[in-house]
């Protein structure tokens, strides 16, 4: 069946207007010029229309049968040949009953198939298998996006190319997921090593300078500072002077001495002629040298102290971004102290040099401090050696990033993949039972075929045609086959018609041979009892009144799928202009076991500026003034005045003005005491249904005379063969109409 229509620019559909869960049968109601016969148009040629869609349940298509003023233009003229309608006869029953068995069989299959596409596929209010995959999918894509959403800026050109859509960044993260070999990094390493290799300045850089401390280490071990450094011992001063151990304070005293004349600077006395005589002999040569020595110990300690120092300054004032800023800054400062505490070591010397003195040793933290220089200089080295191989570092790098991802993203990998191996399971599963149906339904419609062929004429059209217009009282023409695939109309006497025909008579007769062509075709090559959707675009006309009662009685014929004729109409579509027509062809019986009769569905098509829309109603929204005459007489408490006007309107609008029976001759049908009974009524309604009396002047009716009245009036349609009208207007019936 089809379940939904879609038209937009075609005709007065300006924008877009739908029909939504379309049902078994299906009921539009619009007013001439509305739009109505544009839906017929979309739905006979979709293929035309490139803004229409058709969307058929479960994938099923069927043929699409359509009766238009198009469908009358094509297939039918009065005075030419007519295309004969292959169907089947009813000679060879048992061939009619292997067809029978055949179709049954064709009916399960499309069933089972039905299934299996609604399993697969889904329809309007169940998820089947794809769409199932398709939402498994659409998780993972979410999923995977999200753990790299973080990271979609600060790692952007590593996923170059993938950030357009999720659907292309997923199946790359699968893709990787199958193949990415590449080294794990942390979070931090990635990002660091993004900021380099993705830089937009980026260059090389300049080693660092290696630093030489040997002439730092060799003057702390200078031995100058292991030497008693004292004057001559023979001297007769000597002895005092070492047993003071002052030596130094001595020797520096000497210097004021010089100054003073012979004056003792320390306890200001003259002092003996050769005093100055043993002091310059203590204080000799070899002793003024060591105190050289160790002047120019402090002097070149110093120096290279503040060498060295200077260029680990510079180190760190490069503000390298390769090396280990807090811990070389740490290391200098210490290392600046501990050549501070040597060279205050080396003074202490100099005042006191005949003691042993020992300076720190600066190794071991000088070995440190180059340590973290040359660490440094292997970042660099690493970074030049990136910078001549950049493309494909970044690309190494690139592949890192994925890996990364993927590691994050590696539980919901594996989830979707199981999700996704057991779903594609099922769905081949489906598919496969899906064409072995297929190929099933294919055998059993050619034996379907093969049995049609047997049996198919265009005879038992032309037939069934002449019996209905024939019992219908259509007794001036009738069709005759000519040859194996067509027919003229003939008169009575045999002679051709000739364009003379009534308005209504060609419309009735071109119902009649669509009628049959819902059940046949017109070819005998083709199948007749193919599955198919009915449609009718106004079957009746403001001229066909007289033939609107048996046309909607023949369309709810296919509606209810009556003694199982029409079992391949699968589903109908009613377009009309006409408020009686609807009313009459939206009844349908209730009937046993047919589940088609629980599905309707009401539309009602307008125009405004030129446009059309589409509006869908739960219940049939057509209601007219007619209805609401019968509410009146189904009311067991109605007025007796306006009894006879309701009874009166009632058989003018269904038998004087569309029936074109006069209420005068609608006792013809009675015999005996009906006939009077019927003639009173309709007096008796002549005579009170204008009346403009007060109730002062009316002798009301007793309970038995309204009773007696509302038999003669039901009997009515009863002998006119109307009594489905009057049981479906009373309610007798369960209505599927209203």
């Amino acid at each position: 069946m089809i379940e939904k229509i879609e038209l937009e620019n075609v005709a007065t559909y300006q924008t877009k207007q739908s029909l939504l869960n379309l049902q078994a049968v299906n009921y539009i109601y619009g007013s001439n010029g509305s739009g109505k016969t544009t839906i017929s148009r979309v739905l006979k040629s979709p293929e035309m229309y490139d803004n229409c869609c058709i969307t058929w349940k479960n994938n099923q298509q069927m043929d699409i049968l359509v009766y238009n003023s198009d469908f009358v233009k094509e297939h039918f003229s009065e005075d030419e040949v007519l295309k004969g309608v292959f169907t089947l006869g009813a000679e060879n029953a048992d061939v009619l009953k292997q067809i029978k068995e055949k179709k049954l069989i064709e009916d399960v299959i499309q069933k089972q198939l039905s299934q299996l596409n609604k399993t697969l596929n889904g329809d309007m209010d169940t998820e089947g298998k794809i769409q199932e995959l398709e939402k498994e999918r659409k998780a993972f894509e979410d999923d995977v996006w999200n753990y790299m959403s973080p990271y979609k800026e600060a790692l952007k050109k590593c996923f170059e190319g993938f950030l357009g859509g999720k659907k292309a960044f997923a199946d790359k993260v699968l893709k990787e997921y199958s193949s990415n070999n590449a080294e794990l990094l942390l979070e931090n390493e990635l990002l660091s090593k993004y900021k380099e290799i993705f830089a937009k300045d980026i260059q090389k850089e300049n080693p660092l300078e290696q630093i030489d401390a040997s002439k730092l280490h060799s003057l702390e071990g200078d031995r100058i500072l292991q030497k008693n450094v004292i004057g001559k011992e023979d001297v007769d001063i000597s002895r005092l002077i070492q047993k003071l151990n002052n030596s130094a304070w001595v020797y520096e005293g000497i210097q004021y001495y010089k100054e003073t004349d012979g004056v003792c600077p320390f306890c200001q006395q003259h002092i003996y002629n050769d005093f100055e005589h043993k002091l310059n002999e203590y204080f000799n040569d070899t002793y003024n040298e060591d105190i050289k020595k160790i002047d120019l110990l402090y002097a070149n300690y110093k120096q290279e102290g503040e060498n060295l120092l200077q260029k680990l300054q510079l180190i760190l004032n490069s503000n390298n971004q390769y090396i280990d800023q807090n811990s070389l800054e740490t290391h200098v400062r210490i290392l600046e102290t501990s050549i501070q505490n040597n060279l205050k070591i080396i003074e202490s010397k100099r005042k006191e040099a005949s003691k042993k003195f020992e300076l720190k040793s600066s190794t071991d933290l000088v070995k440190e401090i180059t340590q973290i220089i040359n660490l440094a200089n292997i970042k660099i080295n690493e970074h030049n050696v990136l910078i001549d191989n950049l493309k494909d570092e970044q690309e190494a790098l690139k592949t890192k990033a994925w890996k990364f991802i993927i590691e994050k993203a590696k539980n919901s990998i594996e989830i979707y993949q199981e999700k996704e191996k057991r779903t594609q399971k099922a769905i081949l599963s489906i598919q496969t039972q899906y064409k072995e149906k297929e190929a099933l339904l294919k055998t059993t419609q050619i034996e379907l075929q093969g049995l049609e062929k047997k049996i198919t004429s265009v005879q038992p059209t032309c037939d069934k045609i002449n019996q209905i217009l024939k019992s219908y009282g259509f007794q001036g023409f009738s069709l005759k086959v000519i040859n194996e695939n067509s027919y003229i109309l003939v008169r009575s006497d045999g002679t051709k018609v000739n364009n003379n025909l009534s308005e209504g008579e060609k419309n009735f007769l071109t119902f009649l041979y669509f009628y049959c062509y819902v059940k046949g075709s017109f070819s005998g090559q083709e199948s007749s009892i193919s599955d198919r959707v009915v449609v009718f675009d106004d079957p009746i006309s403001s001229l066909d009144n007289e033939v609107l009662f048996i046309v909607s009685s023949l369309i709810r014929d296919i509606i209810i799928d009556k003694d199982n004729k029409f079992d391949n109409v699968k589903q109908v579509i009613i377009l009309t202009h006409n408020i009686y027509f609807h009313k009459e062809v939206s009844y349908v019986k209730k009937k046993k076991n047919n589940d088609r009769l629980k599905t309707k569905a009401f539309w009602i098509v307008t125009k405004k500026n030129n446009q059309s829309f589409i509006t869908k109603y739960d219940t049939n929204p057509i209601k007219t003034s007619y209805q609401s005459l019968w509410e009146n007489i189904k009311d067991e408490k109605i007025n007796p005045v306006s009894l006879p006007n309701d009874m009166r309107r009632i058989l003018e609008s269904y038998f004087t003005t569309l029936g074109g029976v006069p209420i005068d001759d609608l006792e013809g049908q009675f015999e005996g005491d009906e006939k009077i009974i019927c003639r009173a009524l309709c007096s008796w309604l002549n005579d009170n249904s204008h009346t403009c009396f007060g109730d002062e002047f009316y002798s009301p009716l007793d309970e038995n005379q309204i009773r007696k009245y509302k038999e003669v009036f039901k009997k009515i349609f009863e002998k006119y063969n109307h009594l489905a009208h009057y049981n479906m207007m009373m309610g007798i019936s369960e209505e599927v109409g209203e």
